[in-house]
């Protein structure tokens, strides 16, 4: 089973991404903010990482600048949340590292599911442009 650690600081978000992803047979973890995700990723193996850029403590952004290149987040893809969306944001995150960059609420977004589908099994060969 593919196990994914979601930073996210907002409940119902959390909510939403738990059910969209335990349906498709995923395993999820929670941190609540970077740092709790830098902990997770020194304790644990996860294949994929969805970050939400405005959390407390340890910002999406501030995780990506500091932990990315790090051995815990090596081959680790990561999609980036966020409420706010631009060209700009995207831009910085793709430099950061990140695969995707998706607006926040996903919920019925089939790009986010194709993306997830796509870092985790690369053999599906789904459509993505996020």
């Amino acid at each position: 089973m593919k196990k994914i650690l979601i930073a996210e600081d907002n409940p119902a978000d959390r909510k939403i991404l738990e059910s969209l992803l335990t349906v498709k047979g995923y395993s999820v973890t929670f941190a609540l903010n970077g740092l709790d995700a830098s902990e997770k990723l020194i304790r644990e193996r996860y294949d994929l990482l969805l970050l939400d850029i405005k959390m407390p403590y340890v910002t999406g952004i501030q995780f990506l600048l500091g932990f990315r290149g790090s051995y815990c987040m090596k081959d680790i893809p990561v999609i980036v949340l966020s409420s706010r969306q631009d060209n700009d944001l995207k831009y910085t995150c793709k430099s950061l590292g990140a695969s995707f960059t998706f607006k926040k609420p996903i919920i019925g977004n089939k790009k986010f599911l194709n993306a997830v589908e796509e870092l985790l099994n690369p053999d599906t060969n789904k459509e993505v442009s996020a």
